[in-house]
C-alpha cells in the first residue's frame, strides 16, 4: 500500500479488528450520531469465520476511527465492503482522511487478490453522495434501489 506518512497521514495506523477495537466501539453503540443499530462484536464474530473476509480498523492514535467488515467475493470478481462505521466522536478532517483510507486499503487487497472491481455494498442513502465523491461512481441497482456502489480496479 502507498506510504500514508508521505501523504501527511502517518499518524494513522491500520490494524485488523481485535478484542480492543471490538471493545472501543462498544461506546458508539449508544450514540444518536449512528447511522446503523448492529453490534460490531456480534457482527465479528460471525464473519471472522467467513473465507476470505476482510477486517479492518482504522485509528488515529489513541482513538479508533472506524472500522470495516469485508469479503473478496466469489470467484474474486470484487472486494467488498459490506458493513462499515466511523466513531461518530471524530473530527470532520478525521473522518476525510478514513474514507480516503479506507478506499486504499480496499484497492490494494483487491489487487493482490486480481479483483476486478471494488465495490461498497448496501451502503446508507445518507452516504452515497460521500462514496461518490471517493471514487465508488458505477451504482448498482435492483428494483429500483442502490444496492452497491464500485468502481473498475485497473
Amino acid at each position: 500500500m502507498q506510504d500514508l506518512a508521505a501523504e501527511g497521514m502517518s499518524e494513522i495506523r491500520l490494524a485488523d479488528i481485535g478484542p480492543e477495537a471490538l471493545r472501543y466501539a462498544t461506546l458508539w453503540e449508544d450514540d444518536a450520531e449512528r447511522l446503523v443499530d448492529w453490534s460490531w462484536e456480534k457482527l465479528y464474530k460471525k464473519w471472522s469465520s467467513r473465507p476470505r473476509h476482510i477486517a479492518l480498523a482504522i485509528w488515529i492514535d489513541p482513538t479508533l476511527c472506524c472500522l470495516v467488515l469485508g469479503k473478496i467475493t466469489d470467484g474474486r470478481v470484487a472486494a467488498r465492503i459490506d458493513r462499515i462505521e466511523r466513531n461518530p466522536n471524530v473530527s470532520d478532517d478525521q473522518i476525510a482522511s478514513v474514507g480516503v483510507v479506507a478506499k486504499r486499503y480496499l484497492d490494494y487487497i483487491g489487487r493482490i487478490a486480481k479483483c476486478r472491481q471494488a465495490v461498497v455494498w448496501e451502503p446508507a442513502s445518507e452516504l452515497i453522495d460521500y462514496y461518490k465523491a471517493l471514487g465508488f461512481t458505477t451504482e448498482m441497482v435492483k428494483r429500483g434501489k442502490i444496492v452497491g456502489l464500485k468502481y473498475e480496479i485497473v
